[in-house]
């Protein structure tokens, strides 16, 4: 068992108070927030904190996104001034509610504070496609010849694999899956690590626990709240691997993003307990390697950062469990069965 520090019990806590006790409200991707959307907020706050004349009832809200990016569906966008001859794209009907809307426009121009984020961190090792990026902003007008056959070039047939240090663009989950079992083996063999592959675990409604090699799981993988097609129900990794920490109210608490970088360190209980003999394994790319199959899903996964503030008892500092998660599926393919999916995200 893992028992957290008492710090991060009470940020955990403090999370989780009631929303009239907030002082503070993110909203994210604000472009899809239509105008009477943010009129609704600013009551329902008003209402909730018992302070009927002030903004947002005297909370701080804190606005995120980029007005250039999906505009809000069948609304009236935030920036735009109501009943101004352009209201809303041809094919979104006129609404009856223009009260509202105009409430909340205003409410958006009452804002007071505003700060332009100018450097692009995620692209920075790739000056052409941050090139790409400023000018699809500002529409595909602006786009160039280059810009087109950068795209196609990065294109990922059925039957190809990308390169490991390239930015490609992925147009189905299971594109993805193949090109990160490649970079997994690449990097794996590489720096001459072990490689392991936890498979999920998938328990009937009458109880009954499906082993990874029965029928029903064949061709499937878990993919957010669903099966997605994909070679296997299982995750390959190697310790050291860098990986992306998936968003949970728990990691939030503790000061931990969500797509905050870190490293597997291990396993609880330790790999050593739950590997079986390596079996060689062919991957999508029809290389050959010897994977490890765990088939009895851990409790945890260890991973590390330096920069993480917490401190898990019996563990070093920046060192934090990550536990697999549970999903309900109405229906496995192959049995036609409801079934509970525990796996790691």
């Amino acid at each position: 068992t893992v028992i957290k520090h008492t710090q991060a019990k009470k940020r955990f806590k403090n999370f989780n108070a009631p929303v009239e006790k907030q002082q503070l409200h993110i909203i994210d991707e604000v472009s899809l927030m239509g105008q009477d959307d943010l009129n609704r907020i600013d009551r329902s706050l008003r209402t909730l904190k018992k302070k009927p004349h002030a903004p947002f009832g005297g909370a701080d809200v804190l606005f995120i996104g980029d007005h250039s990016q999906l505009p809000p569906v069948r609304k009236c966008p935030l920036w735009r001034r109501p009943n101004s001859g352009k209201l809303r794209d041809a094919d979104q009907p006129d609404s009856s509610n223009h009260k509202s809307e105009s409430d909340g426009y205003s409410t958006w121009n009452a804002l007071t504070h505003a700060f332009f984020l100018t450097q692009n961190f995620r692209a920075k090792k790739d000056p052409s496609y941050q090139g790409f990026l400023r000018r699809l902003r500002a529409g595909a007008s602006n786009l160039q010849t280059s810009d087109y056959e950068n795209l196609n070039n990065r294109f990922i047939a059925k039957a190809g694999l990308p390169p490991i240090h390239a930015t490609h663009v992925h147009h189905t989950r299971k594109s993805v899956a193949a090109a990160n079992h490649h970079l997994v083996y690449a990097a794996a063999n590489a720096a001459s690590k072990p490689i392991y592959r936890l498979h999920a675990q998938v328990v009937l409604e009458d109880g009954t626990l499906l082993p990874s090699t029965h029928a029903a799981l064949q061709g499937f993988a878990v993919t957010d709240d669903k099966l997605d097609l994909d070679p296997q129900c299982s995750f390959t990794f190697y310790i050291g691997m860098p990986i992306s920490l998936p968003n949970t109210n728990e990691h939030i608490a503790m000061g931990v993003a969500n797509g905050s970088s870190a490293h597997i360190v291990g396993t609880i209980p330790p790999l050593l307990s739950l590997a079986t003999n390596p079996l060689l394994h062919t991957a999508l790319g029809g290389s050959r390697h010897d994977v490890h199959d765990i088939t009895h899903l851990p409790h945890a996964l260890l991973v590390y950062n330096p920069n993480f503030d917490v401190h898990f008892d019996g563990y070093p500092k920046g060192v934090m469990p990550i536990t697999p998660v549970d999903t309900n599926v109405a229906r496995l393919p192959a049995c036609f069965l409801k079934a509970k999916v525990k796996y790691f995200p």
